[in-house]
């Protein structure tokens, strides 16, 4: 059975996950869902987060799917691209650290 348009959109919540890794990371918190899920797991941290990123990239493109065309999957894209543009931007992510400037 494949997952609902909810359970796909609620997949996003993970994206705060993964974007807050890397200064969560820098800062040793392992009171995080990734860290928590490799415990679980018995998997690696890094074998951890590759599968979120994976489950987070699959739902993003079953969620497109879902909509279709038109100005509700117009929204969505604003919203998605919006979202990850403002972690990527804010000091507090650290992110420009691991990918630089040239991104933006």
């Amino acid at each position: 059975m494949s997952p609902t348009p909810i359970a796909n959109a609620l997949t996003h919540v993970y994206h705060s996950d993964i974007l807050s890794f890397y200064k969560e990371s820098l800062a040793e918190d392992a009171n995080t869902y990734v860290h928590s899920r490799s415990c679980a797991t018995g998997k690696s941290l890094t074998e951890t987060l590759c599968e979120v990123v994976d489950e987070v990239v699959a739902a993003a493109a079953r969620v497109r799917t879902h909509l279709g065309t038109g100005p509700v999957r117009d929204a969505w894209d604003s919203f998605e691209s919006g979202y990850v543009y403002f972690h990527v931007r804010s000091p507090r992510y650290r992110l420009r650290e691991v990918i630089g400037d040239e991104v933006m």
